[in-house]
């Protein structure tokens, strides 16, 4: 029986396609922006509360730029595989940038997978990439979105923050931004602070390296 993964992986390849958007992995797709930034997507599924068959689907939208992440990689010593494209410098997902932001999730099944593919690539078109070519070209929301990203709980969202402003030509600030973050870990000695006093001891080095 065919999932209701691979049903809208399937429905939602060509459509991309024909709008700008390139086929990686299965479910992913990318779009270069201006020169260094890139628009990501990404189709998200579960299939818990479905029936056999069938899945809930919804569409992560990211940007990448290519200056910060091949640096952020290296200074949180990520071994996830990344294949060009999958580390992203922010994220959020399509019913956000929808009119009545809120998170959306769209029912898969044989019969609906077209029509939800079709709904998909419009948001894609009419809000998705908007929003994309606009964190590409404005700095300040593409600071904000890094701020409001999920991976701020750990050691990744600070250190995008503090090499995002830096490669903004707002190294100054970037410092002051990481000795903050380190003095919010107070006597914290749990894995993920450690993970952060690490990431941040390394972020200092480089930021030394960047404007020496």
């Amino acid at each position: 029986m065919t999932t209701g993964r691979q049903l809208i992986q399937q429905a939602v390849r060509d459509p991309m396609h024909a709008i700008g958007w390139t086929p990686r992995a299965a479910g992913w797709f990318t779009k270069p922006l201006v020169p260094g930034s890139t628009g990501v997507l990404a189709t998200g599924v579960a299939s818990r509360r479905t029936a056999p068959g069938e899945a809930l689907v919804t569409l992560y939208v990211h940007l990448r730029r290519e200056d910060v992440e091949t640096v952020v990689r290296e200074l949180v010593d990520s071994a996830d595989k990344d294949g060009g494209y999958r580390s992203a410098t922010t994220t959020t997902s399509i019913g956000y940038l929808m009119p009545k932001p809120a998170w959306r999730e769209w029912l898969v099944s044989r019969e609906t997978a077209d029509s939800v593919a079709a709904e998909l690539v419009a948001a894609t078109r009419d809000y998705g990439e908007p929003y994309l070519r606009r964190l590409s070209t404005d700095p300040s929301a593409l600071v904000d979105a890094i701020r409001a990203s999920p991976a701020m709980i750990g050691a990744v969202g600070p250190c995008r923050v503090a090499v995002t402003l830096a490669r903004l030509g707002r190294s100054d600030e970037a410092s002051e931004y990481v000795q903050h973050v380190v003095a919010s870990l107070g006597t914290r000695t749990d894995p993920a602070a450690l993970h952060l006093h690490q990431t941040a001891e390394r972020l200092r080095r480089w930021l030394d390296q960047l404007s020496g």
